[in-house]
């Protein structure tokens, strides 16, 4: 590898690491020795989003390319909600792959223990505005998409040369991601996620119906959440 290569490569491993560490460093830096509120809960989604943008414009100065290096396809209606139908599917399917575990009688692994204070801020949270609620989650889903799938995949691609090492390597940092609070369930669950949705853009490379697909599967998470957590009472 010539110098202007290897240049080239640790440009992009920078902002493979900026994908990575942004949101989990500024997450911990800010928030890690106080108690969790609504308040820190909430600054959560603006992080996130501040991470997409240093990425876009780590892209533009640093790296001198488009955020999105592999061009988007376009298609016909139809296969836009085809496409969507079959990725929300895909993740829902998914989740119940990741369940079967449980089944088998591995709670104490497989399930996280829940403190009362989390459970109790959980209440709360659900008690916001939903106009919030699916603001929040629309952001998350929108911006953890152009980060692991639009960014994070293509990069990895060239980094490796080898597609297939950037799907698993991208869908089971997307697992751990953000780093702090996974379990075995939403690790797999995840997992599998990353990997349908590394693949579909991968072949077909159109980051619009991944991120639709993306924010329809977060925000049906969000109703079930919703749905439980919204009829306990606040205290």
């Amino acid at each position: 590898m010539d110098i202007t290569n290897r240049k080239q490569i640790l440009i992009l491993i920078g902002g493979i690491l900026i994908a990575l560490l942004f949101y989990p460093v500024v997450t911990h830096c800010l928030f890690y020795y106080s108690r969790s509120t609504l308040t820190t809960d909430e600054l959560h989604y603006p992080i996130i989003i501040l991470e997409a943008i240093a990425l876009y414009f780590y892209s533009l100065k640093v790296e001198r390319q488009d955020f999105l290096t592999w061009p988007e396809k376009q298609g016909k209606a139809l296969f836009y909600v085809l496409a969507v139908v079959i990725l929300y599917i895909l993740d829902f399917a998914g989740g119940f792959i990741s369940n079967i575990p449980q089944k088998l009688g591995w709670q104490e692994w497989w399930l996280k223990p829940l403190s009362k204070h989390y459970i109790h801020l959980e209440i709360a949270w659900y008690h916001l505005n939903p106009a919030i609620l699916i603001i929040c989650y629309v952001s998350w889903s929108i911006c953890i998409e152009l980060i692991f799938r639009g960014y994070l995949l293509p990069r990895l691609a060239i980094v490796f040369k080898n597609n297939v090492a950037a799907v698993v390597l991208s869908s089971l940092l997307f697992a751990l991601f953000p780093f702090f609070y996974f379990t075995y369930h939403w690790m797999i669950c995840d997992f599998i996620s990353g990997i349908v949705f590394s693949i579909f853009y991968l072949k077909y490379r159109n980051i619009k119906i991944v991120i639709v697909a993306r924010v329809l599967v977060d925000l049906t998470t969000l109703y079930f959440f919703w749905m439980v957590f919204s009829r306990m009472a606040v205290k």
